[in-house]
């Protein structure tokens, strides 16, 4: 954990030391912001290896999924994949850990973006279906071999 306090660390410097372009200013934001997000999945991590039970919480779905979308913009856009978002505005808050729920987020946007080459949609859909809440993750990639879809579901 020494290295990402030291990232963040020299981050709060350059933010204070001022003279920076609009946009100098918010890539040292999203440095602060993304080494903040790491270091609570760290302690996630450390947290879970010692068997800690989960810290459930009420957790806004569509906003977890904002915010997932600006740490990793950079990862679609440098690949000029479009991430279409279809968020349901009325959605209800869902019972659930809020770093585990995002990890669970990042693996299946990131799975969807290697899915896909130079180019493409990834769609992320919420809704409510009766009491329940479905999050959908869908690329416009190849799909998966019925080998390996045999495996995973």
């Amino acid at each position: 954990n020494e290295p990402l306090g030291k990232i963040l660390g020299f981050a709060q410097l350059i933010k204070k030391a001022g003279q920076m372009n609009l946009q100098q200013q918010e890539d040292v934001e999203r440095i602060i912001k993304a080494s903040l997000y790491t270091r609570e999945i760290i302690k996630k991590l450390m947290i879970f290896s010692r068997q800690m039970p989960r810290q459930l919480v009420m957790v806004d779905l569509n906003a977890t999924i904002s915010n997932i979308l600006y740490f990793i913009d950079v990862r679609f856009q440098s690949k000029g994949i479009k991430i279409i978002e279809r968020l349901d505005p009325t959605l209800p808050l869902i019972q659930a850990d809020a770093v585990q729920m995002s990890q669970v987020l990042v693996n299946l946007i990131t799975n969807a973006i290697h899915a896909l080459t130079k180019g493409g949609n990834v769609t992320i859909t919420t809704k409510q279906k009766g009491d329940l809440v479905c999050l959908v993750v869908k690329d416009t990639g190849i799909g998966m071999p019925l080998a390996v879809k045999k495996k995973i579901f």
